[in-house]
């Protein structure tokens, strides 16, 4: 299991956010965000290469971006708390 998605993962459940490792041990293992607020839903795919966190935003099923690059786990919490308040 990646452990920079594990660590993600905490902070965001720390966070109260619902955050869940998907297809974990195989190559495509990711992390799936998920959130409602004001009967928006939300979703964030994120995957963790070895220097960056690759996102992709779904909202209300439609994709709003991909092949967005991060590189602490800092700028992803910051990345889907701006999202929400964007979207």
């Amino acid at each position: 299991m990646n452990k920079d998605l594990k660590k993600l993962a905490k902070i965001l459940r720390s966070l109260d956010v619902y955050a869940k490792i998907e297809e974990k041990g195989t190559e495509n293992e990711f992390l799936c965000v998920r959130e409602n607020n004001h009967g928006v839903s939300y979703e964030w795919q994120i995957w963790h290469d070895d220097a960056y966190f690759e996102l992709h935003l779904f909202v209300n099923n439609e994709l709003m971006y991909d092949q967005t690059y991060l590189y602490t786990p800092l700028f992803v919490v910051g990345q889907i708390t701006s999202d929400i308040q964007k979207y």
